[in-house]
């Protein structure tokens, strides 16, 4: 959920310009960086859309991108830093026991024994796969890879994700 209260996907950020002439660098959180194209126009958190948007390049991940009203680098640059977004129902029903990332974010955390040990506060991916930081209950933030050696079961419907990690 985004501030602006809407069910949005998380699909990229604003991670910089390129030139004078209104071109943003584009971080893609798909799989295929292309794809963040297929679902129309994307927002930020509070809403703000760019359209016609379109890819002039890139590199790896980062795709160079011009959207309209976006006409110089001083415009590009208002939205460096900003998250993008998609409305959760562009994208395709998930299976059972599938989830997007994002849905992890607000879990519970609990062992295997059920108890509670803190709440996935977000999932960040920087290139070598998710990671998930939850904040214990003192209050002190962990970051763990997301993968079977650290988390077992997620169920979404009962709120929470078993750690399986060793508690340091």
């Amino acid at each position: 959920m985004t501030e602006d209260g809407q069910d949005r996907v998380l699909v990229g950020e604003v991670v910089g310009v390129r030139g004078v002439r209104g071109v943003m660098k584009w971080r893609s959180y798909t799989e295929r960086a292309g794809d963040l194209f297929l679902y129309g126009s994307v927002c930020d958190d509070q809403g703000k859309g760019v359209e016609g948007c379109v890819k002039v390049g890139g590199q790896g991940d980062v795709l160079w991108v011009k959207c309209e009203g976006v006409e110089s680098k001083e415009d590009a640059l208002c939205w460096v830093g900003r998250k993008l977004y998609v409305v959760r129902e562009l994208f395709p029903v998930l299976e059972e026991g599938e989830w997007y990332c994002h849905d992890l974010v607000g879990l519970k955390v609990v062992d295997n024994g059920g108890v509670e040990l803190g709440e996935v506060v977000a999932v960040e991916d920087y290139g070598a796969g998710p990671i998930l930081a939850w904040r214990r209950l003192d209050g002190s933030e962990e970051l763990y890879p997301y993968s079977d050696d650290f988390f077992g079961c997620v169920d979404l419907e009962a709120g929470r994700i078993v750690f399986e990690g060793v508690e340091v």
